[in-house]
């Protein structure tokens, strides 16, 4: 039996063992970082989609808050012009001579 012939087949099994255990802590090593990276882009993901809920929410609010004071403004300028006709039409009796009010 040649046992430097035994001794060098086993090297290099051992080699070969060692090189694969190598080559599969690496490959683990990398799907780790990349799982951790796709763990943190979900994340962010998630983030993005709550961060999208809020804006469409504060959204919503503005549309109404513009909407009631749109109904507002509307009211108050029918106001002012009934206002302004009113005005316009102690103006015209005063101008002619017609107040009531100074006699």
């Amino acid at each position: 039996m040649n046992w430097y012939g035994v001794v060098s087949a086993l090297s290099a099994v051992g080699g070969v063992l060692i090189s694969a255990l190598g080559f599969m802590l690496a490959l683990t090593k990398k799907l780790s970082a990349e799982e951790r990276e796709l763990g943190t882009m979900i994340t962010q993901l998630s983030d993005i989609r709550e961060g999208i809920k809020t804006l469409q929410i504060l959204t919503d609010r503005q549309e109404r808050s513009l909407s009631a004071m749109e109904s507002r403004l509307s009211r108050m300028e029918e106001s002012v012009l009934q206002t302004q006709n009113r005005m316009d039409r102690f103006d015209s009796r005063t101008s002619h001579g017609h107040d009531s009010a100074v006699s």
